[in-house]
């Protein structure tokens, strides 16, 4: 899907001379980060750019973190900030992915209070980003799929990192809310 994608992007940079661009803010552990490694790779092998700003970002996704009420907050108040740029600039696709999106409570209230939100995704889905972003450019509309998603881990999944000195290395594929390494288990 991501070469689907690609050729959407690059047709669209050849009539109007300028790329896409993508920004990942995350939140909480390493796991999430080392899942925002994951979804910029497919980002950029989709044929996005980067973006320094959310203003400069063709493409927001928070990837979330259910772990501290902080970060659930937080992202609350970005998504609630991003109705003003999204009323501006229509075109703008904004995501959410991450352990906060396996809570039922938290996937209802998004997709009912923020109808700003294109794409909602799960911890087992990330890795549909490319067909969510597909759905979206070509169709319309809004995609939530937070459920099932692939029992093993998919180790094909392009990485692009933000440092180059540090890599983060998965011990546990996805968010159940109780990740047996954290500091907070419930």
């Amino acid at each position: 899907m991501e070469h689907e994608v690609r050729g959407l992007l690059d047709a669209e940079a050849a009539a109007t001379g300028r790329r896409r661009k993508a920004l990942i803010e995350t939140y909480g552990c390493q796991q999430n980060e080392a899942d925002s490694d994951r979804m910029r790779g497919q980002l950029v092998t989709m044929g996005f750019d980067l973006a320094a700003s959310r203003e400069d970002a063709d493409l927001i996704l928070f990837n979330t973190c259910a772990v501290r009420e902080h970060a659930e907050l937080k992202l609350l108040g970005n998504l609630g900030a991003l109705r003003h740029l999204k009323a501006r600039r229509p075109g703008l696709i904004i995501a959410v992915t991450g352990c906060m999106m396996q809570q039922p409570h938290r996937v209802e209230e998004i997709t009912r209070k923020y109808k700003h939100v294109d794409i909602v995704l799960g911890t087992n889905t990330f890795y549909r980003l490319p067909a969510a972003v597909h759905k979206v450019l070509t169709e319309g509309g809004r995609t939530a799929d937070v459920d099932g998603g692939s029992p093993d881990i998919p180790e094909d999944i392009p990485v692009s990192r933000e440092s180059g000195i540090r890599a983060w290395v998965t011990a546990m594929y996805g968010c159940n809310n109780f990740c047996s390494y954290c500091v907070v288990p419930y």
